[in-house]
């Protein structure tokens, strides 16, 4: 769990609340490209955390996240392989932004529409998740 303050719990816990989203893409080669609020197509966004891959319990899997989100930007989709994909929360504490890091996902899918660019991408937890052999 993250810590936060006080105010941000109370905030949060407000029926509204004023917060915006920010992020930073960063490509195997270093390139870095900063998001913001404005460029995230409505509606799009999500993290989703699970644990199993279907509705059957598995031993030895991993805790893992998903994150999709649309962008209107024109950054070349083949740039994104192997890069990486931050997201932070910020929520409106009494005329102040207190920001919270969503995660650090590594993107694995880039789709190119029109105007947007389409990314999946996933946890490091996923890095983890290995075949193990049993020793007798």
């Amino acid at each position: 769990m993250y810590p936060v303050s006080d105010n941000f719990i109370k905030a949060i816990q407000s029926n509204s609340r004023s917060y915006f989203w920010t992020g930073e893409i960063t490509t195997k080669k270093g390139q870095k490209y900063i998001f913001e609020n404005k460029d995230i197509v409505k509606g799009s966004g999500y993290i989703t955390r699970q644990c199993c891959g279907n509705t059957e319990i598995e031993l030895g899997t991993v805790y893992a996240a998903e994150m999709g989100i649309s962008l209107f930007t024109d950054i070349d989709r083949y740039s994104l392989e192997d890069g990486t994909i931050t997201i932070s929360f910020h929520l409106d504490v009494g005329g102040k932004y207190e920001e919270v890091p969503m995660g650090i996902f590594e993107i694995s899918e880039a789709n190119r529409s029109i105007k947007t660019l389409e990314i999946k991408a996933y946890d490091c937890m996923l890095n983890f998740e290995k075949n193990a052999k049993m020793f007798r």
